[in-house]
């Protein structure tokens, strides 16, 4: 044990040895303290100021605090430190610098003294209240002559209490006060394009002013009208119309523009002009299952009104049966409606009639047909031999028969009545009242009973128009005759011989067809042959299965000779000279 010299020094004058005396060594400590708030040289704009200090302390027991301040104020608060260290209070002060001290005393009397020195300013005094303009806005924010203005308050006025404030509104227009207008809104049949309006929003707090330029109103949608509502595929065409004009609030002029979609999709082919521009889609570019839409826009000089649009979608057209004549050929559907291409020189294209037909037959430069209500009609050529002119009026015809110059027809009796040249009696038919079919080739015809038996009249070259001896039906004439026999099917020709078109092969058949120098047949398993020449691909029938055939004939160059057959698809086909379109110009051709 080590004492210091003034403790040896006490042992020895009281006898105590050192061995026998213990006392606790460690010296009390005096806690310290310092300030945090307020920091020293703040300035402060509240009387109320909030006072505290830091205090450590080693020694344990409770520090006690005394708080003072010069110049004297009453402080009240904390007069012992808490257990975080830290003791606070509060005092009013006086605007002006004060001084805070803290006294912190612990349970041994030791002390210590902090203080801190700021200053208290007066804070300026909140102003006045004031009263609240107006703040004006105009809506719509880019009005046409179809809108009504209206201003609106995107700041209400009010006096210096709050209270609401009454408004006044003027209105003017390219500076001009309009002193009839008072309310918030102005009707849109006040304004006109391109006018200039303010509105002055005023109160006794003060006004306010906005302004804005009346724009074009763009034209309204036409509505379109689609003819026809349901076309059909090689049969129509699409006319696209405006069923009722487009308004304009502007009564400006409108002009309109056409514009196509297929499918969804713009249509960049070549549209032709009917009434408006672009108006019209040719029958070429319509095809079964297609969705055509056409809008139409009207344009006031500035601006596009919306569309105004129309669909529609196109019809599958179901062709049954065709005819093949010298240069052109026609073809009838199941609802009998008759399309004809090819050669139009005489008008046997463009003239074909709108009426729907039970057949038709194809001849050198005209066609003819029995319509559904039992009428013949023939068109082509006229002021020629009568064959178009002078066809009866008269209903009541079940067959016709076209030749090069003429035509007989069978009435519903049986009977046979012909019209046109006459050359070698070829208008002068036998007579009787039981025949069901007549053909006519290039310079004769010949007509079957209703047994089989075959008569036949006009120019008999090359045995065309002999008897076969045989009874036939299906009867077809070119330059030369076929039929089919009911016994066996089998497929008879005779006549002009060149090419072997007279010597058919021994399949069975459903239709035979007697061109020119050639001849084919739709056998009865729906497959074709042909037979005979072959100058023009005339005999190169295609695959596949079909429902009719037919050979062209009176056709004198060789170059010239076709073929055309309907597909159990009800589509068309042509094969050989395409000289007058007889396959470019095919209806559904693409």
């Amino acid at each position: 044990m080590h004492l210091t010299r003034h403790a040896t020094v006490l042992l020895a004058l009281t006898g105590c040895s050192e061995s026998a005396l213990t006392f606790d060594k460690t010296r009390a400590s005096a806690p310290s303290c310092a300030f945090s708030s307020p920091m020293d040289g703040a300035t402060l704009e509240s009387a109320s100021v909030d006072l505290c200090v830091v205090v450590s302390d080693s020694d344990a027991g409770t520090v006690t605090v005394e708080w003072s301040t010069q110049p004297p104020t009453a402080v009240s608060g904390d007069d012992a430190v808490t257990e975080d260290g830290t003791a606070c209070a509060t005092t009013m002060v006086e605007p002006g610098a004060t001084t805070a001290t803290a006294t912190v005393t612990d349970p041994d009397g030791l002390a210590d003294v902090c203080s801190v020195t700021f200053e208290v300013v007066e804070s300026e005094p909140d102003p006045d209240p004031e009263p609240t303009p107006p703040a004006v806005a105009l809506e719509p924010l880019a009005p046409t002559t179809i809108d009504d203005l209206e201003a609106v308050l995107t700041q209400a006025p009010e006096d210096a209490d709050g209270a609401a404030l009454d408004v006044a509104y003027t209105w003017s227009v390219d500076g001009t006060v309009q002193a009839d207008l008072t309310a918030e809104t102005v009707s849109a049949a006040r304004t006109t394009r391109g006018e200039l309006w303010s509105v002055e929003v005023s109160a006794s707090s003060g006004a306010d002013t906005a302004s804005t330029t009346i724009e074009n109103t763009p034209p309204g949608a036409p509505t379109v009208l689609l003819t026809p509502e349901a076309p059909v595929e090689t049969l129509d065409g699409l006319l696209c119309s405006i069923d009722t004009a487009a308004t304009d609030a502007d009564m400006d002029p409108l002009t309109y523009s056409v514009s196509w979609t297929l499918d969804g999709t713009p249509w960049t082919g070549a549209p032709e002009t009917t009434d408006l521009t672009d108006d019209t889609i040719p029958v070429s570019a319509l095809d079964e299952d297609q969705v055509w839409t056409c809008s139409i826009l009207a344009n006031d000089g500035e601006q596009d009104g919306a569309p105004g649009e129309a669909s529609t979608t196109v019809e599958e057209r179901r062709f049954i049966r065709v005819t093949s004549g010298a240069f052109h050929a026609c073809a009838w559907d199941d609802l009998g409606r008759v399309t004809c291409w090819g050669d139009d020189s005489d008008q046997q294209v463009s003239n074909t009639p709108s009426d729907t037909f039970v057949s038709v037959d194809a001849s050198t430069r005209h066609s003819c047909g029995i319509t559904d209500a039992g009428a013949v009609k023939c068109w082509g050529v006229a002021n020629e031999q009568g064959q178009v002119d002078n066809t009866p009026t008269s209903a009541g015809w079940a067959v016709v028969g076209a030749a090069g110059n003429n035509n007989c027809a069978i009435d519903t009796a049986g009977a046979l009545t012909c019209w046109g040249n006459d050359d070698d009696g070829r208008s002068n038919p036998p007579s009787g009242s039981d025949y069901v079919e007549v053909a006519g080739g290039v310079s004769f015809l010949c007509a079957s009973d209703s047994s089989g038996s075959l008569s036949c009249w006009g120019e008999y070259a090359n045995g065309a128009g002999a008897d076969p001896g045989q009874p036939l039906v299906g009867l077809s004439a070119g330059n030369h005759m076929c039929g089919i026999r009911p016994s066996d099917r089998g497929a008879l020709c005779w006549g002009f011989e060149s090419d072997g078109q007279t010597s058919p092969p021994s399949d069975a058949f459903d239709v035979v067809t007697a061109g020119q120098k050639h001849s084919c047949g739709l056998r009865t398993d729906g497959t074709l042959t042909c037979w005979g020449s072959d100058y023009a691909g005339e005999s190169a029938a295609p695959s596949g299965t079909f429902l009719d055939i037919s050979a062209g004939s009176h056709i004198p160059l060789e170059a010239d000779y076709f073929t055309c057959g309907v597909d159990t698809d009800h589509e068309l086909h042509c094969w050989g000279s395409d000289t007058y379109g007889q396959q470019s110009q095919l209806p559904g051709a693409r």
